[in-house]
C-alpha cells in the first residue's frame, strides 16, 4: 500500500495495489476510485 499527499491538489492517494488502472469511477465529488482489469475481490 502506498499513500501519496499532494499539498496543491489538498489530496490524499491511497494506492492498494501496482495493477494497471482500467476504469476510474466517481462515487462523490470528492472520492474517486480506480479499478484494476480485475476489479475488487475479496
Amino acid at each position: 500500500m502506498t499513500l501519496i499527499y499532494d499539498k496543491e491538489a489538498e489530496a490524499l492517494y491511497i494506492r492498494l495495489t501496482d495493477k494497471e488502472v482500467e476504469y476510474t469511477e466517481e462515487l462523490t465529488p470528492n472520492i474517486i476510485v480506480d479499478y484494476s482489469k480485475e476489479g475488487i475481490k475479496s
